[in-house]
């Protein structure tokens, strides 16, 4: 009876979670001007372009933190850029060694970092071996390259104009007279089902704007859209065109596909939802607990709390492992979970190193840590501790 009692001072009294949101603000208060990639966002998570162009709410960097993958892609866009406006036609015979003294420069004093000099410096370096040896290879189709072309296209829409606006990483002008519009990818590449289906459709959209006179000096039909996969692994880099021959009539398609959803939004009726269809999620996206949603099954898998079978193995401490993954996908929770599994099994902690890069980062493992060691001063957060490690 006493047990009993001591449970219930943990039970809320009544659990009623709230729907999820489905703001409809007014035709007025909604973005008439939207870029390529913001498109997609638009196309897989509309409360995010609520809560960023109506709401005007951005999210905060962390302080001291070590450039991660958004920012060494920014970093290798730069370079980039600046040895295709330095070399828009003709390589120099040592371009390996000009595109390095580029990249030093636009890391800048980012190489006094730890992370930086180990991590990313290296894989710029594996870069610029591959994509010099793939210009050579290819320069002599090549009449001139452009880089970070800035355009615009305003489709007409019930709503009034509506204007798509796009920064090219790189196009091509080739010896032939066609067009070769390219996008640097420093992490995953989209899938061709997903292109195909229209969720990733910067690069559709950016051959359309260049269709349509979008980007200043250059113009006319691609003749080719591709990704460069550039992430300094093995392989350092890698050319994906996005369709087989002629992309006009994936460009057709989105085109199609991009009105629709202007339309749809020109409707005040319409509510921004906040991932409306789970297959095309953004990516590092966890859908909410919900058994109306997506089952119990479902729900197990995708808690952010319930960690997944390769999250367990990993947080087991008779496991040496090494953990590679993106930012969101949960490594900070697997390192949780190893701690608190070590001090179940009775491991002193004062005998438990854990090393990070950045104060930051070490700030939020103890934050995240101590929340979880303040639930186990009730009888049921130790007894859900335990069985959460035992799974």
């Amino acid at each position: 009876m006493v047990q009993r009692a001591v449970e219930l001072i943990d039970e809320a009294d009544e659990y009623q979670p709230l729907p999820p949101p489905e703001p409809r603000p007014p035709l007025a208060a909604r973005p008439r001007k939207l870029s390529v990639t913001q498109i997609e966002t638009w196309l897989r998570d509309p409360y995010a372009i609520y809560a960023r162009h109506i709401l005007g709410l951005k999210p905060l960097d962390e302080l001291d933190a070590d450039p991660g993958r958004a920012e060494l892609g920014t970093i290798i866009h730069r370079a980039l850029d600046e040895f295709v406006r330095c070399f828009p036609r003709e390589l120099t015979a040592d371009a390996e060694s000009d595109l390095l003294r580029i990249g030093r420069e636009q890391f800048g004093p980012f190489l006094s970092r730890p992370g930086a000099w180990a991590f990313w410096w290296p894989r710029f370096e594996r870069i610029a071996r591959w994509l010099v040896a793939e210009e050579r290879a290819h320069r002599s189709s090549i009449a001139e390259s452009l880089s970070e072309c800035e355009g615009h296209w305003t489709l007409s829409s019930p709503g009034g104009p509506f204007t798509i606006t796009a920064k090219a990483d790189r196009i091509d002008r080739l010896t032939d007279g066609g067009l070769l519009v390219v996008d640097y990818k420093t992490g995953a590449v989209p899938s061709t089902k997903t292109v195909q289906a229209g969720f990733a459709p910067q690069l559709p959209l950016e051959g359309a704007i260049l269709r349509n006179g979008g980007f200043s000096g250059v113009g006319g039909s691609a003749a080719a859209l591709e990704y460069w996969r550039l992430s300094g692994g093995r392989p350092a880099g890698e050319r994906r065109p996005i369709a087989e021959g002629d992309p006009g009539a994936l460009i057709d398609r989105v085109i199609a596909r991009v009105k629709a959803l202007i339309e749809r939004f020109d409707d005040p009726s319409t509510p921004y939802l906040a991932v409306p269809s789970p297959l095309w999620a953004p990516r590092f996206f966890r859908l909410p607990a919900s058994r109306t949603d997506c089952g119990e099954r479902g729900r197990r898998m995708m808690s952010f709390d319930d960690p997944d079978r390769a999250q367990r193995e990993a947080a087991g401490p008779r496991a040496s492992v090494w953990v590679a993954a993106s930012a969101g996908t949960g490594k900070t929770r697997v390192l949780i979970d190893r701690l608190l599994w070590l001090m179940l099994e009775g491991t002193d902690p004062s005998r438990i190193l854990c090393l990070t890069f950045t104060r930051a980062a070490a700030a939020e493992m103890a934050n995240r840590l101590n929340e979880e060691l303040a639930k186990w001063a009730t009888p049921r957060g130790r007894e859900r501790s335990r069985k959460h490690c035992r799974s």
